[in-house]
């Protein structure tokens, strides 16, 4: 399992590389991995896809983005802090 870091990470090179194709691109790795039988990565997978809808945007209106309410370890880049 990755981290929320690297969620939000791969989120966010994939989005600067294929905008907002990249949303879909996920979805379509999701697939192929369920598709094989890979349940794990199909959900790492699409928890990059709805990192990427969210990025952006302000916490408040992220369960009308996402159409549930988000887990809470998902964290938005307003909530983290450099060290």
């Amino acid at each position: 399992m990755i981290s929320e870091l690297q969620i939000h990470t791969i989120a966010r090179q994939m989005l600067e590389r294929h905008g907002f194709a990249a949303i879909a691109k996920a979805a379509e790795q999701a697939q192929a991995c369920e598709g094989r039988g890979e349940a794990d990565e199909a959900k790492e997978w699409r928890h990059i896809a709805d990192a990427m809808k969210i990025i952006g945007h302000r916490s408040n209106a992220l369960a009308t983005i996402l159409g549930y309410a988000p887990r809470a370890a998902l964290v938005h880049r307003n909530h983290m802090a450099l060290l």
